[in-house]
């Protein structure tokens, strides 16, 4: 079949070479254009003194738009840029690995710089029936971060976890969805890959503008309802006040559960007991909402929760029941499960690993940060739906 588009296309580009007149042409040159099919032998009229190439399918230099594109993916999905065996193998296309480094890092940088869309489709299609049913239409909006080793010119200045050396930088990954149906076993919220749109930001203002701006463009204010759901970091919640006023916000149950674990794990003192009181607080937390685990807890240990007691708390679990104390509003899972809300956040922790994890953290890697954004910018756009 690629035989066959070659050739369609050698003939293609003869017929417009003969019956397209240029002023001063002279005679008839030949060269290669590299497409996404291969490489198609291109005849053109040759002008003296003229030393752009006019051609076709808007051709940079020796290489098409096509071609770049099919490139760009290649080197953004590769685990290293020295693939040049690999894209011409597949791709029928003979390039050098510095030029699949130079195409990509450019076709990046114009993917991460390109303005927001007007207008983003991400409406559900399809029948719903079988093991789901319908529920109403609901957006929703998912940020998350995730730190990439960043050559040491990248880290000077820039402050670790607890004051300690920075190893790497932050780069976010947001995700704004469409899902009208639900599976009927458990009520969960079922988001099809067609509507999912993915975006990458620097900084935590950056990613949130760009998530407004795609909330906007894909129906942000005319659909039903709207869901922020996040692993419960302060730039989170601070950003979805600041620019979804009229939300849902919900903390990650997987994350809420891990701070519970550690104060069980305090408060039983044995490992036995503590996996039974967990088991018991995680029923009430995802059957009703925090105030239920708490409830429980307080009521099985109470001398732990006196003023006294709680200045004997060790550093973890004080730090955990802290976290829990401060987004119980956030934590009304029950709620949320039988009206077909999500729950969970892993759609984007799953991204993170997909579209940074799985390219830049590979082992022995030292990016450098503007270069890991641009490439991580063009696996989002292969990733989303629109």
């Amino acid at each position: 079949m690629r035989r066959v588009l070659i050739d369609f296309f050698e003939r293609f580009f003869l017929w417009c070479a003969l019956f397209r007149p240029v002023r001063g042409s002279r005679g008839m040159r030949a060269e290669t254009a590299l497409t996404r099919f291969g490489k198609v032998r291109v005849l053109r009229r040759f002008v003296p003194g003229n030393k752009e190439r006019p051609g076709f399918l808007g051709r940079f230099g020796r290489r098409t738009r096509a071609c770049e594109d099919a490139v760009a993916e290649e080197g953004c999905d590769r685990s290293s840029f020295k693939r040049a065996e690999t894209v011409s193998r597949a791709r029928g296309i003979d390039i050098s690995a510095s030029t699949i480094r130079q195409v990509t890092l450019r076709r990046g940088r114009e993917e991460y710089e390109r303005p927001a869309q007007a207008k983003v489709d991400l409406a559900p299609k399809g029948a719903c029936g079988g093991k789901r049913r319908r529920t109403a239409l609901t957006m929703v909006v998912s940020p998350d971060g995730t730190c990439v080793p960043c050559a040491k010119k990248d880290l000077e200045g820039v402050k670790g976890r607890d004051g300690k050396p920075a190893q790497g930088r932050n780069v976010n990954v947001g995700m704004v969805a469409l899902y009208d149906s639900v599976r009927r076993e458990d009520n969960r919220p079922v988001i099809p890959p067609s509507s999912r749109k993915y975006e990458i930001g620097a900084t935590a203002d950056e990613i949130w503008s760009r998530l407004r701006e795609t909330a906007l463009a894909a129906g942000y204010g005319t659909t039903p309802r709207f869901q922020v759901i996040g692993d419960g970091a302060t730039w989170i919640g601070n950003g979805a006040e600041g620019n979804f006023p009229k939300q849902i916000f919900t903390v990650d149950c997987c994350h809420a559960l891990g701070y519970v674990s550690k104060v069980c794990e305090y408060l039983a003192g044995d490992a036995k007991e503590a996996k039974a009181v967990y088991g018991k607080a995680r029923a009430r937390l995802l059957k009703h909402d925090f105030g239920r685990a708490e409830k429980y807890l307080k009521g099985k240990y109470k001398a732990h929760f006196t003023e006294d007691g709680m200045r004997q708390w060790s550093e973890e679990a004080a730090k955990a029941w802290k976290y829990l104390d401060a987004r119980r509003r956030h934590m009304n899972y029950g709620w949320l499960r039988r009206h077909g809300y999500l729950i969970g956040s892993g759609h984007i922790e799953s991204a993170c690993k997909v579209i940074v994890g799985q390219r830049c953290k590979g082992a022995g890697m030292h990016w450098r940060y503007e270069n890991a954004l641009y490439v991580t910018a063009l696996r989002a756009r292969m990733r989303s739906a629109a």
